[in-house]
């Protein structure tokens, strides 16, 4: 069964799981996010019930790509929101 993979589908439904190390020596260490081939075959395997091919791999990686040219935008906004509640917990 194959499934049209949409730029919407790849960016919403292929989320990062937690990989941080513990022992990150300063901010700019720090992954903010991550998303790996195990992500998506993950949830390949969950929509499909196996695993994509190195040709359909390279499509999710196009198409995550394409969805993320707004990353600055979604960055920005980001640093805003952090420094805002930030500044209000004090």
């Amino acid at each position: 069964m194959r499934f049209p993979l949409v730029p919407s589908q790849a960016v919403y439904f292929l989320l990062p799981t937690a990989m941080q190390s513990s022992n990150t020596s300063s901010a700019n260490d720090l992954i903010v996010f991550q998303l790996t081939g195990e992500d998506a075959q993950h949830y390949a395997h969950e929509r499909i019930g196996r695993a994509l091919s190195l040709e359909e791999m390279e499509c999710v990686k196009k198409y995550v790509e394409h969805g993320m040219e707004c990353c600055t935008e979604v960055v920005e906004i980001a640093v805003e929101l952090a420094i805002e509640q930030l500044d209000l917990g004090q």
